[in-house]
């Protein structure tokens, strides 16, 4: 069996000291980090209206 670990850093000073820290209105993970204590998400995901595609 192959496990695949997916290790999370954060994107200003790059430690993997970051603990998650609720959602955006997009609903994308919100994450601290106690390095350098900066807060944000780490996935950039666009939310579309109902009925609209996300590619055109």
């Amino acid at each position: 069996m192959i496990v695949e670990v997916i290790v999370r850093t954060c994107p200003e000073c790059a430690s993997e000291n970051i603990v998650r820290n609720g959602h955006d209105y997009k609903g994308s993970q919100k994450y601290h980090c106690y390095d350098c204590g900066s807060y944000g998400t780490l996935d950039k995901k666009e939310k579309t209206l109902k009925g609209q595609n996300s590619k055109r």
